[in-house]
């Protein structure tokens, strides 16, 4: 009888343990969740998407590629594809939206469909023309901001298009969002790349060269950053941590002292039409050749527009022999020879010093005066190019449109 009610005593200790187990980690739960909740009535944060943000954007049309034309392309302002962040003051996710775009019924116009959010005071940040799942499992601002982008993403069918430019924005001030509200807010897009282009060359050289010719053959960019970050931010924000450099091509040194040609990336490449190359004379040269590269900074690492053919020190009647020669051009860096002249509208910030500013538009003329550079490697001497370089904002024909209901 004894064995029973011990049997029995063990029995009611095990479920009372089970039941003061549940009942403590009950309590912890209960805790946990209050804390939460606490934490969200301290940030004054209804979790509830309630809110609602409705997005309109008007762009351009059909895509031009990066090879030549009768003029620089004006449909640089496409959007295909829109990334909408909503963030708290803290840098917490209040929502993050990747949406295809679609057309409206005007020409030009981009619509999105509503978007569901919380109420909150908010930064909104946009970004265009990034691939899809860029920000999967994005949890706060600063990793949303800090997503690179590729300069591939500007490539279709080899070539750089003029529809498929990386741009980012964020609003002027933070949104107030309310449930059952609407409000609007003001963003701004801004290109990620600035446009390089070369719009006339011509040749007036020295007495020392007075018979000399020059054929080119490519137009290409060195130094190009490979990756840009997508903040909305100035080049000092875009930079990427580990930048890595991109080449239209680049020579190496062989042991008898000639340097060897090795092609890279071909979207910053153009060989010149007719395949034999282009005499470059006293009268300019206009067909334009451009290119679309990121913001950079980076005083090791210039971006440089490259031009290069033979040159013939004594003409086609003379007994010397052709070389191959480079003229590698630092976009935007003042030097002997050098005249940089931004419009109006542009800042003086950063004018002449070598760097790259974001969705700017550098316009290249260049005179040829000299034997050039037996590799692109190297920089110009200026004796032997003379340059006029144009620099303006470079508009974006966007017109945004945001409801937050």
């Amino acid at each position: 009888m004894s064995e029973i009610k011990t049997l029995k005593y063990k029995k009611t200790l095990r479920i009372a343990g089970i039941c003061i187990i549940c009942w403590l980690y009950a309590l912890a739960f209960a805790a946990l969740a209050s804390s939460c909740s606490g934490e969200d009535e301290s940030a004054g944060r209804n979790m509830a998407k309630t809110a609602l943000l409705r997005l309109n954007v008007s762009g351009t049309g059909a895509a031009s590629t990066r090879a030549t034309a009768a003029a620089l392309p004006e449909n640089e302002s496409a959007v295909h594809r829109l990334a909408i962040g909503l963030f708290y003051a803290d840098g917490s996710v209040n929502t993050i939206v990747e949406s295809a775009v679609e057309s409206g019924g005007t020409a030009g116009t981009l619509a999105v469909k509503d978007i569901l959010c919380s109420p909150g005071v908010c930064d909104v940040i946009v970004i265009a023309n990034v691939p899809e799942g860029t920000f999967a499992g994005v949890q706060t601002k600063n990793e949303f901001v800090g997503k690179n982008v590729s300069l591939v993403q500007t490539v279709r069918n080899g070539q750089q298009a003029s529809d498929l430019l990386p741009m980012s924005g964020i609003s002027e001030q933070p949104v107030t969002l309310e449930a059952g509200k609407t409000v609007s807010a003001s963003i701004n897009l801004s290109r990620l790349v600035a446009r390089i282009s070369i719009s006339s060359i011509r040749s007036a050289f020295s007495l020392n060269y007075a018979g000399a010719t020059f054929m080119l053959d490519r137009i290409f960019l060195c130094n190009a950053l490979e990756a840009s970050r997508v903040s909305p931010g100035d080049v000092t924000q875009t930079m990427p941590a580990n930048p890595a450099w991109l080449h239209g091509g680049m020579t190496s040194e062989q042991p008898d002292g000639s340097f060897l040609w090795t092609e890279g990336a071909g979207f910053l490449l153009n060989d010149v039409t007719p395949s034999e190359g282009i005499l470059i004379t006293s009268d300019e040269y206009t067909v334009p050749y451009w290119f679309y590269a990121f913001a950079n900074n980076d005083a090791a690492n210039r971006t440089k527009l490259v031009l290069s053919g033979y040159f013939d020190p004594d003409g086609s009647v003379g007994p010397k022999t052709p070389v191959y020669v480079y003229y590698p051009i630092v976009v935007n860096r003042l030097q002997t020879g050098t005249i940089i002249t931004p419009s109006g509208s542009v800042s003086q910030d950063g004018t002449g010093d070598g760097t790259i500013v974001r969705n700017r538009d550098y316009r290249i003329k260049a005179v040829i005066k000299g034997d050039g550079e037996p590799t692109p490697g190297t920089e110009v001497v200026p004796s032997n190019l003379e340059l006029t370089v144009s620099v303006d904002d470079w508009t974006l024909k966007i017109v945004q449109e945001v409801e937050l209901d």
